[in-house]
């Protein structure tokens, strides 16, 4: 990771944030790992996560399904059951 930090930016968009938050108790040690380690956060360009909603919406036209809103637990709660345009 040093010799990364040398030669290049290293950022995190808040996705991977929150993915990277869950090893965490509370956000003040979570940016601070962040920090020390070189990280800055970043926005998602708007024009990518308009393609992703394009390519969502492509995968619930042809048949893809919505995953349970957390994988690891039976009792999470899943998404809406109301008839949704995707």
């Amino acid at each position: 990771m040093t010799r990364l930090r040398s030669v290049a930016h290293l950022l995190i968009n808040a996705v991977v944030y929150v993915e990277f938050s869950v090893g965490f108790i509370c956000v003040e040690e979570d940016d601070r790992v962040l920090d020390d380690a070189g990280f800055e956060m970043v926005d998602i360009p708007r024009a990518a996560l308009f393609l992703a909603g394009k390519v969502f919406q492509r995968y619930r036209t042809q048949g893809g399904t919505r995953p349970e809103f957390c994988p690891i637990s039976s009792s999470a709660p899943t998404w809406p059951s109301r008839k949704s345009r995707y």
